[in-house]
């Protein structure tokens, strides 16, 4: 914090990224708290050459006439999905502090991110957007957060009892071994290992690297059409480090030992910061692309890859080996990495991790094996009705605990049974389509509903 002389104060702090708010208090954190510090002057108000720093958990009990935010206070970042994350609660506390120790005037210099913050957040999802974005284009995971969106509400009709899969689903994690997980590591990057070993389990079973590639790609070949390129802005020096990956991916994938197992891991963790610049469409603040420059190569990436990624990932491979030998022996077709379903397109997007002689599988990096609920069993069905036409032949659905080495599996029918499904399967994903191509006009772009377009029953190897 920064304080004015005997006149006035400046206060600063530091906001850790992101993380969900513990509690309503975090929900309403701008004019609330400006209103009880006196009046609001907007940003520049107090004279920065006057005011004196003072951090505030040191301004407790202490008021000043005028007071001045300052740098320090950052905005939560987007999720895995390039939604907003909501402000953590103690962060919420923190910025209340610091605001209410004018007496006079109030310099929100430091917080001008709040408004357009609490305009995100307002009302997400009850008016059928999210962040100003229709909730139909919202990817299936992004939906399903939301019991008001298009497929949340079809689940809800049509497959009513989730509880039955998640009470399934605990019993069977329960005589699982304790989940691996790295130690002596204060913040380990938990969305960036999930991504890691899902890029190593798919190299594992002869596939690519899916979307970390595709977006570098769009930026190169169609940066017009490329959401990414719109919001990024032109191609950054890391996405082209992201096309340098293909030939190393190529090369193993053609010859298993010409890499290491230490610098595969280290290829699909640099890889997984390219699918997340895919998903959320922004390069965000503590990636380990956002330093990257014109003079920085992929060999530079992969060596400042952290020591604790490699021995996880490894540990995580190892467990693997008993549960996933079956699946890399199967013929090469029947071994989909990354499938996108027919109606992946009539939403923002869905595209499982594998199909595997069809097992519809989806992969969870998440170190408690309990914290799996509605959303995660919903996502499965989600994905097994998109396939429309039954182009992938799915007939059983299962969860993969890769820190445990623990392999879920569900036959599809006796999945939908638990779920209380109101239909047969073929017309579940009949009445799915349904309901998505006739949304209300509300919930469209000027009456006529605004979709990405379809990846129907893309296949990525």
């Amino acid at each position: 914090m920064a304080a004015e002389d005997h006149q006035g104060a400046g206060l600063g702090g530091e906001l850790a990224d992101g993380g969900s708010a513990d509690g309503d208090e975090a929900g309403v954190v701008g004019q609330a708290f400006f209103r009880a510090a006196g009046r609001v002057a907007g940003p520049g108000a107090v004279a920065a050459k006057r005011c004196q720093p003072c951090q505030v958990v040191k301004a407790k009990g202490r008021e000043w006439p005028s007071v001045r935010i300052g740098k320090g206070f950052m905005a939560p970042s987007v999720d895995d999905h390039g939604l907003q994350r909501a402000l953590n609660a103690s962060e919420a506390r923190l910025i209340h502090v610091a605001v209410t120790h004018a007496r006079h005037l109030l310099d929100t210099e430091g917080i001008a991110w709040i408004d357009e913050y609490e305009k995100a957040m307002a009302g997400a999802g009850r008016d059928g957007t999210v962040a100003g974005r229709p909730m139909i284009e919202l990817s299936l995971t992004g939906q399903l957060e939301y019991d008001s969106s298009p497929v949340s509400q079809c689940m809800a009709a049509h497959l009513p009892y989730s509880q039955n899969l998640v009470r399934d689903y605990q019993a069977r994690v329960a005589g699982l071994p304790h989940p691996v997980q790295p130690i002596d590591v204060q913040y380990p990057n938990w969305s960036a290992l999930g991504h890691a070993i899902d890029y190593r389990l798919r190299l594992s079973l002869g596939g690519r690297l899916g979307l970390a590639v595709a977006g570098a790609s769009c930026f190169s070949t169609a940066p017009d059409r490329c959401a990414a390129h719109r919001l990024v802005g032109p191609a950054r020096p890391c996405t082209r480090r992201a096309r340098s990956c293909w030939p190393a991916v190529d090369t193993y994938l053609a010859e298993p030992s010409s890499l290491d197992e230490d610098a595969l891991i280290r290829l699909c963790f640099v890889a997984g910061f390219f699918e997340d610049i895919a998903r959320t469409g922004e390069i965000r603040r503590f990636s380990m692309l956002a330093q990257a420059t014109p003079a920085t190569a992929l060999d530079d990436l992969t060596a400042a890859v952290p020591e604790y990624v490699v021995t996880d990932i490894d540990q995580q491979m190892r467990l693997a080996d008993g549960p996933f030998a079956a699946f890399r022996a199967l013929p090469q077709r029947a071994r989909v990495c990354g499938p996108v379903f027919v109606g992946s397109g009539d939403i923002g997007g869905a595209d499982a991790d594998y199909i595997l002689g069809g097992l519809l599988l989806d992969c969870k990096a998440t170190k408690g094996p309990r914290s799996l609920g509605r959303e995660e069993i919903y996502q499965l069905a989600g994905y097994l009705l998109l396939d429309y036409d039954n182009q992938f032949g799915i007939d059983q659905v299962g969860l993969y605990r890769s820190r445990q080495g623990g392999l879920i599996t569900w036959d599809a029918a006796d999945f939908l049974r638990r779920l209380g499904a109101s239909a047969p399967l073929a017309q579940l994903r009949a009445q799915l389509r349904q309901h998505l191509h006739e949304l209300p006009a509300a919930e469209s772009h000027g009456g006529l509903l605004h979709r990405p377009p379809t990846g129907a029953g893309r296949r990525v190897y």
